[in-house]
């Protein structure tokens, strides 16, 4: 399809195509002849996604990250539905207002008169005041975050929905306040920051589930050797006390409570991910209580205090903090 049959068919303006194309959201051919773009079935898909999720307020970057990968579109979508609450709420509120400031309003007022029916009269400032904590969606949220990549593609058996189901009641009633958390850390983040964590994440979890049994001895060596090394890292040290008790201690203590069995079972993805990281850590941890390992021991536990505890969480505290190298670069 040429550009203008496309955007007939779309009802996509030729300048909001270009600037589709400019942003990266569309890639369609070009045509070697006559240097114009040829549109396929799927750039039409794209185009009508992109018109969809415009209208419905969200970003240029979510939708990037929507388009480039799918699999972040339950966090996304849970995201912008928590923040259309938020944002009816606070009309909700405004009208409320606005509206007793007209019943208690002279025909004429003055200043002194508008002063006192407008005084008493709650109006918010921000949307986000009225819900510091979200409940049951922000669980929904943090669990979109924590485990959406994992999922199959689509919950297709009812009993999968169960489980899912299942896990976000569950979350509530375990570790309340580790989701609390992680859900303030969320929102202090932009949507495209989450958006590359999200991705480093998926490359990071296939390539973990597809490590061969015997390939995990190699893995627990490598973390090995990357904790040597990021001692030396004074920025990549910082990050991590930073962002201990915000993000990493909470997000270990949910992937070592008993919601990773509820998705194990869900997920076969998932469950071939964490036998690995388990039985890596666990070759880790073995190495790391032996007398060869005293000095790593003492390093750590001199430069980073309380913010590295792995007698409690063991297998997720030497993963988190092996990989939070990568994940800087994310949060910048």
């Amino acid at each position: 399809m040429k550009l203008r049959e496309i955007s007939g068919k779309t009802g996509i303006s030729k300048r909001n195509i270009h600037f589709y194309i400019k942003e990266g959201l569309l890639r369609p051919d070009v045509a070697p002849e006559s240097g114009y773009y040829e549109f396929s079935e799927e750039e039409e898909k794209r185009l009508l996604l992109i018109k969809k999720y415009r209208n419905a307020g969200l970003s240029i970057p979510v939708i990037r990250s929507l388009l480039e990968q799918p699999s972040t579109a339950g966090f996304f979508l849970t995201w912008q539905v928590i923040r259309l609450k938020q944002q009816a709420a606070h009309c909700s509120c405004v009208l409320s207002g606005l509206n007793q400031i007209l019943d208690d309003l002279p025909l004429h007022p003055d200043l002194d008169t508008l002063f006192s029916a407008t005084s008493g009269t709650r109006i918010p400032e921000t949307p986000g005041d009225l819900y510091p904590d979200m409940g049951g969606d922000a669980i929904l949220l943090v669990n979109r975050f924590l485990w959406n990549q994992f999922l199959p593609d689509g919950l297709v058996t009812e009993y999968q929905q169960y489980l899912w189901d299942k896990l976000n009641r569950t979350a509530e009633k375990i570790c309340p306040e580790d989701y609390s958390i992680l859900f303030s850390s969320l929102q202090a983040l932009a949507l495209p920051q989450i958006g590359r964590i999200l991705s480093q994440r998926s490359m990071h979890y296939d390539r973990i589930s597809s490590l061969r049994q015997e390939q995990c001895e190699d893995y627990a060596r490598e973390i090995r050797d990357g904790l040597s090394s990021l001692l030396e890292n004074d920025s990549l040290l910082s990050f991590w006390k930073k962002n201990y008790t915000g993000f990493f201690l909470p997000e270990v203590k949910i992937y070592s409570s008993r919601l990773s069995e509820i998705v194990a079972e869900i997920s076969p993805f998932y469950r071939s991910y964490r036998n690995h990281i388990n039985t890596s850590c666990q070759i880790l941890y073995r190495w790391y209580i032996s007398p060869e390992a005293a000095p790593l021991r003492q390093r750590l536990s001199g430069i980073l205090g309380d913010c590295f505890d792995p007698e409690l969480y063991c297998h997720g505290l030497f993963e988190a903090l092996y990989s939070a190298g990568e994940l800087m670069d994310r949060f910048s």
